[in-house]
């Protein structure tokens, strides 16, 4: 039968033991509003703005930020990537639209108004 044995300390992982590379996007250093270049010109795969994205969703849920990006295309060989501020908040029309009305008791939910 084990030996069971109380106050021993856990030790560090080895994770720690090698030294970090560098990351290839700035995720942590961008402040809201800021934003940089990423080269897709080299990237072997189908869709390189959907890996930018899929590459931070991983990061944000590793580091625990609910921050979100925003990526549009400069050129057919870059992207330009956009840290979003905390909350984007989506406002409804100014105007009444003839053919939709907003239901207040469901945020930002239309309702279509069939024609007579």
């Amino acid at each position: 039968m084990a030996k069971i044995e109380s106050g021993i300390p856990l030790p560090a992982t080895r994770r720690g033991r090698y030294p970090k590379k560098e990351r290839k996007y700035p995720w942590a250093q961008l402040n809201p509003g800021d934003s940089f270049l990423a080269d897709i010109s080299n990237m072997k795969v189908k869709f390189p703005i959907t890996n930018i994205h899929s590459v931070f969703n991983h990061w944000r849920k590793t580091h625990g930020v609910t921050w979100k990006i925003a990526i549009r295309r400069v050129d057919e060989k870059t992207v330009r990537v956009w840290r979003l501020p905390a909350k984007v908040v989506i406002l409804p029309p100014t105007e009444p639209s003839p053919y939709f009305q907003i239901d207040r008791d469901i945020p930002l939910y239309r309702t279509y108004i069939p024609s007579k």
